[in-house]
């Protein structure tokens, strides 16, 4: 079986939408074609040249700034060989190198195609949370600084939106996937609000975490949102700012405190460390103060 790599065209599009449900499920197809009409540099398809050039897989990616960028999606038929899925691996690699990217991440669900999985880490790419989000360095530069194991000397302060906002977008948008992030108008409306907290790294003063914390009717209080740099985590600093949240909820006299994560997480062993449990609501963790 050989294979060929080919920029997308819509007319691609019902073939993409099949191989797309069958690997994810349903997805907004507008939504979609409205990315690729806006990126086409950065939505590829995969086609089986010795089946009349039917198309077998794509990779759709996204870049978030110049330092990193992200495999969206790698989708293939299951009769795709290990060739075709590192072709859509090797052209996802060539294309942010070319446009300076030094690193890039991919989310890979425990569900996921076991033989993309297999081809990422034959590739050199490593998991770097439990989540099976898998990191490739592009350039030496980067692979000196990720998950570095030099102290880190970080203080947690409340934040000021004028001086943090966009230390806190940078933030999220390196923390979280496309489509799981906070629009920049709704992070300063929580920023601006009290029991909002970010981490600074004293070497540089820069933002590297945040915690934002709201309150219902005086009554009940809810973690909202953590977040830290991937280059900063498992150094302390989420535990730091969840101290600090519940330090704030303690002095405003709350009892209870409610967040949503989901069980599998990497934060929901952190949470729990802290006293969080399920409620009845298995994807919501509660925490009760002694009165």
């Amino acid at each position: 079986m050989g294979y060929n790599i080919k920029k997308f065209v819509f007319s691609n599009l019902p073939d993409l939408r099949r191989i797309r449900i069958k690997s994810y499920g349903e997805f907004d197809v507008l939504r979609f074609a409205k990315y690729c009409k806006k990126r086409k540099d950065l939505v590829w398809v995969l086609k089986d040249v010795t089946d009349s050039n039917k198309l077998v897989g794509y990779i759709i990616l996204y870049e978030r700034a110049l330092e990193d960028a992200w495999i969206y999606q790698i989708g293939c038929m299951d009769d795709v060989t290990e060739e075709g899925i590192l072709l859509l691996i090797n052209k996802a690699e060539e294309i942010l190198r070319k446009k300076k990217h030094e690193n890039i991440r991919v989310l890979i669900r425990d569900n996921d195609n076991i033989r993309i999985k297999n081809s990422l880490i034959q590739k050199g790419w490593k998991k770097i949370d439990s989540i099976w989000i898998m990191k490739r360095v592009l350039s030496h530069k980067s692979e000196n600084i990720f998950n570095s194991n030099l102290p880190v000397n970080v203080k947690v302060v409340e934040a000021d939106v004028s001086q943090h906002l966009e230390g806190v977008v940078h933030v999220d948008r390196a923390a979280f996937i496309f489509g799981h992030r906070v629009p920049k108008e709704s992070l300063a409306d929580h920023l601006g609000e009290s029991g909002a907290y970010v981490a600074i790294d004293s070497n540089n003063n820069s933002v590297v975490g945040y915690n934002y914390n709201t309150i219902d009717y005086n009554e009940v209080g809810h973690f909202i949102r953590l977040a830290t740099l991937p280059d900063y985590r498992r150094k302390g600093i989420a535990s730091q700012l969840i101290l600090q949240a519940l330090d704030w909820f303690k002095n405003v006299e709350i009892k209870s405190i409610y967040l949503r994560t989901i069980p599998e997480s990497a934060g929901s062993q952190l949470y729990k460390k802290y006293k969080f449990f399920h409620s009845q609501n298995e994807s919501t963790y509660e925490i009760s103060f002694k009165k």
